[in-house]
């Protein structure tokens, strides 16, 4: 599995989260990459949902459109969410 990062704070009802992973550019990642972006967004679930579909377009997109496809690829997801609380 790939390195981890992330970071999360509140502040004055605004919750933040950072996050990156490095995936395997292999296609079969892409459900890994879904399941980590549902994991983090625990504390979000009104948008997981939708955010576990944007990490999945942009894994695929990754895969198809980029070195990442390629052998011993690597894709990253990353992303900054916002929410006021």
């Amino acid at each position: 599995m790939g390195a981890d990062s992330t970071e999360g704070a509140a502040d004055t009802g605004l919750y933040t989260l950072k996050a990156a992973r490095t995936f395997p550019g292999r296609s079969e990642e892409c459900r890994q990459a879904r399941l980590w972006a549902r994991a983090l967004l625990r504390p979000f679930p009104d948008v997981a949902d939708a955010v576990e579909l944007v990490v999945s377009e942009f894994f695929t997109n990754a895969i198809a459109y980029t070195a990442s496809g390629q052998r011993a690829a690597r894709s990253l997801p990353a992303w900054s969410a916002w929410s006021m609380g």
